[in-house]
């Protein structure tokens, strides 16, 4: 009748105190999977290696149970490597974090707490085995690389959330956080094809926190937006450059690389005796043959594309847009004008320029404000004023991007709030008395919460595992952010 109704509870055939198993869950058709980073002994019960982690696959029956077919664990398992922190699955693979491992996906260049994740495939046996163990391009000690995972399709996605750099690999901030995109390719491999950052990245935002993927889409989230930590999450779409669904190039075939008739089009004015030709030549669209009225009209011979409704729906009222072309023209100062209007009302211009073209190719580029929406549109390349051929190529319509906005960032990292750090023992706090210090783990949970007595107060940590923490100091109103790392 619809309602969801409690079939059955599910456990480790070998479970233990603290294993933490169901910290991570994934299901995927009549498979399940469930991590227990905590755990502390392989496949088969041996080889104790504390909190290496595992993971467990169950399976749907036809009696209709759930029933533990496989334990897996990582081909290089180490202590404290933390495997199944995060584990995700669709259809014939699955995706297992450890993201406190320390090694590249050759077992060498140690880095701590690089992280790594671990792809699995299930055979025609129905056997799931590792095939591949993936890193970062960029890792660096301490980036939590898996972190958070998810995987749909030949796609993977994986947070990495106290990473520093942007995408390329440039303008440091501290736990600003970032993911990676893996695509699994004709060879069954699975590559880093692009890292993701946020579009107003600052320090301590911890982008890559959580993650989702499905079909085109990814979500990744953050959580320490703001001063207050309000948090956020940014909506990714995949897309192939000049097509349909290519937020950077409204248009389609932009390019000219195969289709010159659709949706690009020619329009003469035949009944005025003008006649234009296009021809495609190396990716670029020529228009030849121009043959005027008597009394030639800019518009009389023109190139033109008429926006689908999906296209048209992707533009936004009162946004900033530009278009940018690559144009020549077989003689010098040969007259051309760039329309962006309404179809059936042509003189509705929203963007009009006049433009000088010459034999060699220039990029062009004009910004305009979208300030209406009409149900059908049009771009226009006005050419009706002489008889020299000209040559069009790389035409996009894109909105600008807005602005990076800046974000107060609570935390002075040259202000060091505690000392030593890392640190293995006794940990001093800088902070007025009356304050409050809450330590968090690299999972978030508050492993430790105290108010400071004096100045120059001391803390024990010894008792802490090894690895990130996030130091948080409380006086009023105000807070700081430090991280600390426990040898």
């Amino acid at each position: 009748n619809g309602n969801w109704k409690e079939k059955q509870k599910l456990v480790a055939s070998d479970r233990a105190t603290y294993d933490y198993f169901g910290w991570t869950v994934g299901i995927s058709d009549d498979y399940a999977v469930i991590g227990a980073y905590w755990e502390d002994e392989d496949t088969q019960g041996e080889n104790t290696m504390d909190d290496a982690g595992s993971a467990y696959i169950f399976k749907h029956n036809e009696s209709g149970y759930w029933n533990e077919v496989q334990k897996i664990v990582a081909s290089d398992r180490d202590t404290d490597d933390l495997f199944g922190y995060r584990v995700s699955i669709s259809e014939r693979y699955l995706i297992v974090s450890a993201y406190d491992e320390s090694e590249d996906e050759l077992g060498e260049n140690t880095l701590i707490s690089a992280g790594s994740a671990y792809i699995f495939e299930r055979d025609e046996s129905e056997v799931w085995n590792e095939v591949q163990k993936i890193v970062a391009s960029d890792r660096a000690e301490n980036d939590n690389f898996g972190n958070s995972v998810d995987i749909s399709g030949n796609y993977a996605l994986i947070g990495a959330y106290l990473e520093d750099e942007d995408e390329s690999g440039e303008n440091t901030l501290y736990w600003a956080g970032s993911a990676y995109v893996f695509k699994r390719n004709t060879s069954a491999e699975w590559d880093e094809i692009q890292k993701l950052a946020a579009s107003d990245r600052t320090e301590n935002e911890n982008f890559g926190n959580s993650v989702g993927i499905s079909g085109n889409y990814a979500i990744i989230g953050n959580c320490y937006t703001g001063f207050y930590g309000n948090g956020s999450a940014y909506i990714f779409e995949s897309c192939t450059p000049g097509s349909i669904n290519d937020p950077d190039n409204i248009l389609e075939n932009g390019d000219f690389e195969a289709c010159i008739l659709s949706p690009w089009s020619i329009f003469n004015s035949d009944y005025l005796g003008v006649t234009v030709n296009a021809v495609l030549v190396e990716g670029t669209c020529t228009l030849s043959g121009i043959k005027l009225s008597p009394d030639p009209q800019p518009w009389d011979a023109q190139l033109k594309q008429e926006l689908s409704a999906t296209q048209i729906g992707k533009l936004q009222n009162d946004s900033v847009y530009i278009l940018s072309f690559d144009a020549s023209a077989e003689t010098d100062n040969r007259p051309c004008r760039i329309s962006f209007e309404q179809s059936i009302d042509p003189w509705a211009n929203i963007m009009n320029q006049s433009i000088l073209l010459n034999s060699a190719m220039e990029s062009y580029s004009f910004e305009f404000v979208m300030n209406n929406i009409y149900s059908d549109m049009q771009l226009s390349v006005q050419v009706g004023t002489e008889i020299s051929n000209v040559t069009f190529d790389n035409v996009k319509l894109a909105r600008k991007p807005a602005e990076p906005v800046t974000v107060r960032n609570p935390m002075d990292i040259k202000n060091e709030l505690i000392y030593p750090n890392p640190s293995s023992g006794i940990l001093y706090i800088n902070a007025d008395p009356d304050s409050k210090i809450i330590i968090c783990d690299a999972a978030g949970r508050c492993v430790k919460s105290v108010n400071v007595v004096s100045q120059g107060f001391k803390l024990d940590i010894s008792y802490l595992k090894s690895g990130i923490y996030l130091v948080k100091v409380i006086d009023g109103n105000v807070f700081q952010l430090q991280k600390l790392v426990k040898r």
